[in-house]
C-alpha cells in the first residue's frame, strides 16, 4: 500500500487486543472509559495476538511511508 502511494488507512482490528472479552476474571472492567488508543494491550488468545500484530504492522506501515492509519477496535 505504501509503494502504491495509499495514505490513508482503516484497519479492522478487535477489542479482543485489550484482551476484555477473554478474560479470566469475573466481571471485567477496562481501566477507563471511554477506552482509547492509550489502552495498553493485555492479549488472551491467539486472535487478539494476531489483531495486536496487525496494528504494530500497521504502526511500522504508518512511519515508514508516511501513511496515516487509524485501527479500530
Amino acid at each position: 500500500a505504501g509503494r502504491a502511494g495509499v495514505r490513508h488507512v482503516a484497519l479492522a482490528s478487535s477489542w479482543g487486543v485489550t484482551g476484555l472479552p477473554w478474560t479470566s476474571v469475573e466481571d471485567p472492567h477496562p481501566a477507563y472509559v471511554p477506552v482509547d488508543e492509550a489502552m495498553p494491550a493485555q492479549v488472551e488468545d491467539a486472535y487478539g495476538l494476531s489483531k495486536q500484530a496487525d496494528e504494530l504492522t500497521a504502526r511500522m506501515m504508518a512511519r515508514r511511508h508516511g501513511m496515516s492509519v487509524v485501527c479500530l477496535r
